[in-house]
C-alpha cells in the first residue's frame, strides 16, 4: 500500500489494464478457442484489487498522507462545529454512566464536584453544542447568498438559493436513512445492550420478523423526513432508531426559514435587512422558538461579517483615541466570550416541582428567565444556552485569535466528520459501549468503576472516530455529491 494518493492512482490504472486484458482474452477465446483459465486469472486479479480497495477504505483518512486542507473565510466555523459534535459524543457517553453530571454544582448537598463547575462542564454539555450547531448553520447557509447580494448578482443569487433548497433534504436525510437503517439491523441482530436506569435514552424496538422491523423503520424514516410535518423544538420527535437525531427535522426547517428570509430581504437596503433580521429573531425568541432565533441570528452574524466597519478609521488623525477604541473592543469581545461560556454552562433541570435547580452559580438566572420558558422542556436551560450560543459565535467571529483554535488540522478534521459522528455515535455507544460498561464496570462506585469508565471512553472514542471517518467518506460525502449530481440532472440547461 502506498501513501499520498499513489496507491489509488496505480490501482485505477491496473484495473483498466486488467479489464482491457480480459476483453482481448475474450476476443482470442472466440477466435482461437483459448482455455477459460486466463479469464478466471484476470477475474481473480480484479477481485484482489477490489479487496485491496476495501482494505484501503478501512484505513482512517488521518493516517493517510494528504495535503493540508484549504481554508476559507468560514473554516473556523467548520472546526467549531466539529468540536461541538465531539462534545455531544462525550455527553451521550459520560452522562449515561455518571448521572450526577446532569446536575449543577451545588444543586443538591451531594453535588460538589469540580467537573460540575461552570465552563468546565462545557466539556460534556451536549445541549450547549446544539445551540452552537444552529447558529453555525444559519451563518454558513446564508453566507454565499449574502455575498452575492452585496456583489449585486441577482441571477447568481437565485441559482444559489434554488440549488440550496433543492439539495438540502437529500444532503440531510440520505445519511440519516443509512444510519437509522443500520441501527435497525443492529437491533434486529440483538446488538443493543441495557442502559443504566438513570439513562434518558431509549433503545430501538425489536419485532419477531425482519419485515416488521423494516416496515417500522420505514414508517419512522418517512416521519422524520416528511417536509410538511409540524416542527416544534420544545416537544421534538426523536426517531426510535436513533433518538439523538431529533435535531435533524429542526435543522431542515431552520434551513428553509433561512433561505426564505434571505430571499425575502434580498432587495432591501443593508440596514433595513439587518433591522428586520434582528426584529424577526427577537420575535422568535419571545414566542419560544429559540431554534429559529439561533438560525436567524447566525444569518445576522453572516451579514455583519460582510460589512467592513472599522471604528478606528474615524480617528485616524488621533491615534491615541484609535488605540483606546481598539483596546476597548478587544476587552469587550473577550468579556463577551467568557460570558458566553458561562451562559452555555447552565445545567439541566427545569421543573422546580420535582427537579433540583441549577445550583447557586446559575440560580439567580432563573428569576430573569421569561415566564414563557419556565414550563417548557428544559426551558430555563434552553433560554440561557440560546443566548450563550449566539454570543459565543459572535465573539469568535470577531477574534482572529479565537478563530485559530478552530482552523487547526485536528479541528478541521473533526469538522469534516462532524455530521457522520453525530449520526453513528449513538448506536456505537449503546451497543459496544454499553456492552463494555455492563460487563466490566460493575456498580457505580469505587476505583474499578472509574478505571472501567476511562478505558471504555478510550475504546469508544477510537471506535466512534474510526466508524465516523468511514461513514463520512462512504455515505456523507457521497450524499453531497449525489445531491449535486441529481440537481444538475434536473436543472434546465442554459
Amino acid at each position: 500500500m502506498l501513501s499520498n494518493g499513489r496507491y489509488l492512482e496505480r490501482t485505477s490504472e491496473d484495473t483498466v489494464t486488467i479489464l482491457d486484458s480480459m476483453e482481448r482474452e475474450f476476443e482470442d477465446m472466440t477466435v482461437h478457442r483459448k482455455p477459460l483459465k486466463l479469464s478466471f486469472d484476470s477475474l481473480w486479479r480484479l477481485a484482489g484489487l477490489a479487496r485491496e480497495e476495501s482494505l484501503q477504505f478501512l484505513i482512517p483518512s488521518f493516517l493517510k498522507k494528504t495535503e493540508n486542507p484549504k481554508l476559507h473565510p468560514t473554516s473556523y466555523l467548520d472546526g467549531l462545529r466539529g468540536v461541538a459534535a465531539f462534545i455531544v459524543f462525550i455527553d451521550h457517553f459520560a452522562v449515561n454512566w455518571f448521572d450526577m453530571l446532569r446536575r449543577g454544582y451545588g444543586s443538591t448537598p451531594d453535588d460538589y464536584y469540580i467537573i460540575q463547575l461552570p465552563i468546565i462542564r462545557l466539556l460534556y454539555s451536549g445541549r450547549a453544542s446544539v445551540a452552537i450547531f444552529f447558529v453555525i448553520s444559519g451563518f454558513v447557509l446564508s453566507y454565499k447568498s449574502l455575498k452575492q447580494i452585496h456583489a449585486h448578482q441577482p441571477g447568481a443569487l437565485l441559482d444559489t438559493l434554488a440549488s440550496s433548497v433543492f439539495r438540502r433534504g437529500l444532503r440531510l436525510y440520505i445519511p440519516v436513512a443509512v444510519g437509522t437503517f443500520t441501527s435497525m439491523l443492529m437491533a434486529y441482530w440483538g446488538m443493543y445492550q441495557e442502559l443504566p436506569e438513570t439513562s434518558t435514552d431509549a433503545l430501538p424496538p425489536v419485532f419477531e420478523n425482519f419485515s416488521d422491523n423494516f416496515n417500522h423503520w420505514y414508517n419512522h424514516m418517512v416521519g422524520i423526513s416528511w417536509p410538511f410535518q409540524d416542527v416544534y423544538p420544545n416537544t421534538p420527535y426523536g426517531p426510535p432508531y436513533n433518538g439523538h437525531l431529533w435535531t435533524i427535522p429542526i435543522e431542515f426547517y431552520g434551513s428553509i426559514v433561512v433561505y426564505v428570509m434571505v430571499l425575502c430581504l434580498c432587495r432591501c437596503q443593508t440596514w433595513i435587512r439587518l433591522g428586520l433580521m434582528v426584529f424577526t429573531s427577537l420575535c422568535c425568541l419571545h414566542y419560544e422558538r429559540w431554534d429559529l432565533f439561533l438560525f436567524l441570528s447566525g444569518t445576522f452574524l453572516a451579514e455583519m461579517s460582510l460589512l467592513e466597519v472599522n471604528l478606528t478609521s474615524f480617528y485616524e488623525d488621533d491615534m491615541s483615541v484609535a488605540d483606546r477604541i481598539r483596546r476597548w473592543l478587544w476587552v469587550t469581545n473577550w468579556t463577551l466570550f467568557l460570558l458566553a461560556l458561562y451562559l452555555l454552562s447552565y445545567p439541566g433541570g427545569s421543573f422546580l416541582d420535582y427537579e433540583p435547580g441549577p445550583g447557586y452559580w446559575h440560580e439567580y438566572l432563573m428569576y430573569w428567565t421569561p415566564r414563557r420558558y419556565m414550563e417548557l422542556w428544559y426551558g430555563f436551560e434552553r433560554f440561557w444556552v440560546t443566548i450563550g450560543g449566539f454570543i459565543l459565535v459572535f465573539s469568535i467571529s470577531n477574534s482572529p485569535i479565537l478563530q485559530r483554535l478552530f482552523v487547526t488540522r485536528f479541528a478541521q478534521y473533526l469538522g469534516d466528520i462532524a455530521y457522520a459522528l453525530y449520526i453513528v455515535h449513538g448506536p456505537i455507544l449503546f451497543t459496544f459501549g454499553a456492552w463494555f460498561m455492563n460487563g466490566y464496570a460493575g456498580e457505580e462506585s469505587g476505583w474499578w468503576y472509574g478505571q472501567s469508565f476511562v478505558m471504555g471512553a478510550i475504546l469508544n472514542t477510537i471506535l466512534c472516530i474510526w466508524v465516523a471517518d468511514m461513514f463520512w467518506r462512504g455515505v456523507d460525502a457521497k450524499s453531497v455529491a449525489f445531491a449535486k449530481w441529481f440537481a444538475g440532472k434536473c436543472w434546465v440547461q442554459q
